[in-house]
């Protein structure tokens, strides 16, 4: 019972509820019990019970014989309420419409069961639930009778002595809850509260009617009395200048457009008189304790400090509240824990923009420029889109003297940034001269340095073989120091230099010699690979470039040589195998280049077959067949991202990946000879996928001859996929230009590839069979209705073999499956008979007669079916 209640009981009570609300509580109730959603004829019998008890309430007002009803009316309101907070917690689905239901009929109910003269308390509960109803209505979208229960609080009746005798004066709950004298102050603090809880329920709700001056005038309300204000719990006051400062916000959002900025400050000073508030209301608290209450007033200050920016068209001394606003933002952070935070960069961009409108002088504005590395973020952004020259401009404006004052080590990390600009230029005498201007104390300096004289290093190397005085000597000295400093980079360069003077040599030693170098580039590149912050899409390409120069050298040799480099051809196709496993986990968006790897391994494996003079073992085929079909389907996956990405069918990626499907099918399918027994199965599988492949490429091209074909083909072969099949009917069924037949061709697969496995799944069989007997019935001929005829009886038997298989309950063939093969071959065979075919009638009726024994009233469908089947068989006998 709520508080205020006193336990009244009259005669017949049940019998007069019948005609107010508990009558339609009674019928309800058992629905709240077992309902899971947001059950919209419930919600609708919550909201009839509120209207009925609001009509009680009235009523009461003009007679006085029906107040016995309202304890029972105030107990029910109370377990509707209380439910509400069941729901609330145990919910999974969204619960806002059956919520804001039972709090409205609730509060209704113990409205229309308040005392005729309530006390305090009972007032202070009323007006309390009134403001939570009205908010959980507001929440739900039912903005209408949210108002409808804030603006009346619904009226409370007091007694007046001082009227006649038998009249009211009526007041709203805030009212009669001020006219109340409580000179002890007893109450004071609950009141504040409550009525604080009240007027900020109007202001939302108000403000959600779009009804801005009640919204201003309960916002009004509520902050014009300091003293109620400082009777409020910091958790109240964090909740009122939430809803303040989300209203602040909202306006200064519509000051932007499509993200243009409307008539500048237009709505600006509307936005200012929320946030104003929002600040009046925290400013007095402690906020330093408490991390969620210091982040808040944060935000109220930055939502200011932007709404005084806007509205400094108007009065520029906004500009000043807004740079004083920010300052006291900045003030509260910690910058040493803060200063690369997204929060800690938004307030530099905010007060750089006040310092450029107030037009400050140089000094002032490079002060407010340079203190949020914005002139790290400007130098970034142009290096990582390779701007180098223009990112190497902003970190030297870094180190006017003007920043000076900030320390040696910003100093330093302006000069070091600007370096490595120069350095990808190439320009490295000025990365060198730069980076000198650096303390020489630092490792990070140091480093910056090395690398610049690698570079130098390098460019020094190739300068050195195009002398006209080159000695290839000097490349074999180089490439000791750089093996003995351990400088890979440079020893990488430098084995590279050797090959390209190999290359002018045509006899065995010089091939001999470039195998060695090759493999030593490569082993060299895959140790830099490892490194951190190694440059992966330049290393791996260098990878692939040496791998295929290996090749080239392996093809110009002739047959009778080929022993003097099969060994280097087995180490290179391994090596190429495993790195192309290795790229498909670390080779970050470098897809197309894993492919090309396993293109290699495939292509350096074929040359070391052919070139090889002992017997190949046959892993080894296996192995081809596993990087041809890895690089087809790395290309696949590519084309289906490529073309998501273009937002349209691309017709030449298409036709390139169709061509080298067809190729690795080929090649996949001569391979199946030479693998062993025990690899043909993988060998099967791979091309089962690359049929799916072609299928799926085949289709978007509109090549509906070669999908066919490709289905058709996998019909063929031995140990079909089920899957496989499945995979066809997907991607035919959803792609809306598929012809029929083409259609029905792979339905027929998927039946047949059902019926020939033992793991047969009931469910997935009844689909497609009714897909297929739909298209071939929709033809109208008669050998489509033969084949019809033919599946609706194989499926008769697989009902028979299985039809009572179920799981928890539920039959493994579908109910509604089994009805429409039921109806389906009751129609067709009497529209047969209609056509006076009397024998395919007979064994469409004995096909239903059949399937009757499976679904559900089955012996009395099958007493009617062989009724009518015997009534209009006579009908047409006869004629």
């Amino acid at each position: 019972m709520s508080p205020g209640r006193k336990p009244r009981h009259g005669p017949n009570l049940k019998a007069k509820a019948r005609r107010h609300p508990l009558e339609l509580l009674i019928k309800i109730k058992p629905k709240l019990k077992d309902i899971q959603s947001d059950d919209a004829s419930v919600v609708q019998d919550l909201h009839r019970i509120a209207s009925l008890a609001h009509s009680f309430s009235e009523q009461r007002l003009k007679s006085s014989k029906m107040s016995h009803l309202a304890d029972a009316l105030d107990q029910e309101g109370v377990n509707l309420w209380n439910a509400s907070g069941l729901f609330r917690q145990g919910f999974d689905g969204d619960s806002r419409f059956i919520i804001a239901a039972l709090r409205f009929a609730g509060f209704r109910l113990m409205e229309a069961g308040l005392e005729v003269k309530p006390d305090t308390e009972a007032l202070l509960h009323i007006l309390q639930i009134a403001s939570k109803t009205g908010s959980t209505l507001s929440e739900a979208g039912n903005n209408k009778s949210a108002a409808s229960v804030l603006a009346c609080a619904a009226k409370v009746i007091i007694f007046s002595p001082n009227l006649l005798v038998g009249t009211y004066q009526f007041l709203q709950y805030e009212e009669a809850l001020r006219s109340i004298d409580d000179s002890d102050g007893q109450h004071q603090h609950a009141k504040a509260r409550v009525t604080a809880v009240y007027f900020s329920s109007r202001m939302e709700a108000a403000w959600k009617e779009k009804n801005e001056g009640l919204a201003m005038f309960m916002a009004d309300k509520i902050t014009e009395n300091d003293r109620h204000l400082g009777l409020l719990s910091v958790r109240d006051r964090e909740l009122l200048v939430s809803k303040l400062l989300d209203i602040g916000k909202s306006i200064l959002r519509a000051c932007h457009q499509n993200g243009k900025l409307l008539s500048e400050g237009s709505k600006a000073p509307d936005a200012l008189r929320w946030l104003k508030k929002a600040f009046q209301v925290i400013e007095p608290l402690d906020c330093s304790a408490t991390p969620k209450l210091l982040e808040l007033k944060r935000s109220v200050l930055r939502s200011l400090a932007r709404g005084y920016f806007l509205a400094s068209s108007q009065d520029p001394e906004n500009l000043t509240r807004a740079e004083a606003a920010i300052e006291e933002v900045i003030a509260t952070m910690d910058t040493s824990v803060d200063h690369a935070s997204s929060e800690h960069q938004q307030i530099r961009w905010m007060k750089l923009a006040i310092v450029k409108r107030r037009k400050a002088g140089d000094p002032v504005l490079l002060s407010a420029f340079f203190p949020f590395k914005l002139i790290w973020q400007y130098g970034d952004r142009h290096y990582h889109v390779s701007r180098w020259a223009e990112a190497a401009d902003w970190f030297v404006c870094g180190t006017h003297p003007i920043f000076s004052g900030l320390g040696a080590s910003s100093l330093s990390k302006c000069f070091r940034k600007a370096a490595l600009c120069y350095l990808q230029q190439k320009e490295y005498a000025r990365a060198a001269s730069t980076v000198r201007r650096c303390p020489k104390n630092g490792a990070t300096t140091r480093y910056v340095a090395f690398l610049i004289a690698v570079h130098q290093a390098t460019r020094a190397i190739k300068q050195m073989v195009e002398a006209p005085d080159f000695d290839r000597r000097m490349l074999l000295l180089a490439c000791r120091l750089s093996h003995d400093s351990d400088m890979k980079g440079l020893l990488l360069s430098v084995l590279v230099c050797l090959l390209d003077t190999l290359n002018f040599r045509e006899n065995v030693d010089t091939v001999t010699d470039a195998m060695t170098l090759i493999r030593c580039i490569i082993r060299l590149t895959l140790k830099l690979l490892g490194e951190p912050g190694a440059n992966i899409r330049f290393l791996v390409q260098t990878l692939l470039d040496y791998f295929k120069n290996a090749k080239g050298l392996v093809e110009a040799v002739s047959h009778e040589n080929a022993a003097l480099v099969i060994r280097d051809v087995s180490w290179l196709w391994r090596t190429a195998y495993n790195c192309a496993i290795e790229g498909c986990s670390n080779w970050d968006d470098q897809g197309e280049q894993v492919s090309h790897a396993f293109d290699i391994a495939r292509e350096l494996l074929e040359l070391y077959v052919s070139r090889t003079i002992a017997e190949v073992d046959p892993s080894t085929y296996m192995y081809i067949a596993n990087a041809s079909f890895a690089a087809t389907s790395g290309r696949v996956i590519l084309t289906r991202e490529r073309l998501s990405h273009e937002g349209v069918v691309v017709r030449e990626i298409l036709q390139t990946a169709s061509i080298d499907i067809k190729a690795c099918r080929t090649r996949v399918s001569d391979l199946l000879a030479k693998v062993s027994t025990d690899d043909k199965q993988q060998v099967h599988s791979f091309l089962h996928v690359l049929r799916v492949f072609a299928v799926e490429v085949e289709s978007q091209l509109g090549d509906w001859a070669s999908v066919q074909s490709t289905i058709e083909e996998a019909t063929r072969v031995d140990n079909q996929a089920l899957v496989t099949f499945e995979a066809f009917g997907d991607i035919l069924w959803e792609d809306k230009d598929c012809p029929v037949n083409v259609l029905y061709t792979a339905l027929e697969a998927i039946l047949h590839a059902c019926l020939a496995h033992s793991h047969l799944s009931l469910e997935k069989f009844s689909r497609w069979l009714r897909s297929i007997c739909t298209i071939l019935l929709s033809q109208g001929t008669a050998p489509d209705r033969s084949k019809a005829i033919q599946y609706v009886e194989q499926a008769s038997a697989v009902l028979e073999e299985h039809g009572t298989l179920a799981d928890d309950g539920n039959p493994l063939y579908p109910v509604d499956e089994r009805l429409w093969l039921l109806s389906t071959a009751y129609n067709t065979g009497v529209e047969c008979l209609h056509a006076s075919l009397a024998e395919e009638a007979k064994r469409w009726f004995e096909c239903a007669t059949v399937i009757c024994r499976f679904v559900p009233d089955g012996k009395l469908r099958t007493e009617k079916i062989s009724k009518t089947y015997t009534e209009l068989l006579a009908r047409y006998t006869t004629r």
